[in-house]
């Protein structure tokens, strides 16, 4: 794809996700299950000089792993965490700041997530 459709479909990723979506655990999983973080590992790997391709992939691996342990093991597998290195050095302010959310993303065990939002 072109970096203009790579940007566009990594923000659409990111939307379906984000928390306050309704149904987001539900997207997160059937994004993961369907190809969602081979497709945005692939377009920061063919556009790691793109800062606008580094930043929406970022923040895109940030919304599919949040709370996601599945999601997490399959981006771990992909090399995210080098995909997210590159983007935080390459890239400009905007890279910096999701892939520093995604790698915090990952880093975040869902299951003290959870056992911290239980009442």
């Amino acid at each position: 794809p072109s970096p203009v459709v790579a940007c566009h479909g990594c923000r659409v990723l990111t939307v379906a996700c984000r928390p306050e979506m309704r149904d987001s655990d539900a997207s997160r999983a059937a994004a993961g299950r369907g190809g969602a973080i081979e497709a945005v590992a692939a377009v920061m790997s063919e556009f790691p000089c793109d800062g606008a391709v580094q930043a929406e992939g970022a923040a895109a691996l940030a919304a599919l792993c949040r709370n996601s342990l599945p999601n997490k093991e399959r981006a771990a597998g992909l090399g995210a965490v080098g995909l997210l290195e590159i983007a935080f050095d390459s890239a400009g302010g905007g890279a910096r700041v999701h892939a520093a959310a995604a790698l915090t993303s990952l880093s975040v065990d869902p299951t003290v997530m959870t056992a911290m939002r239980e009442p």
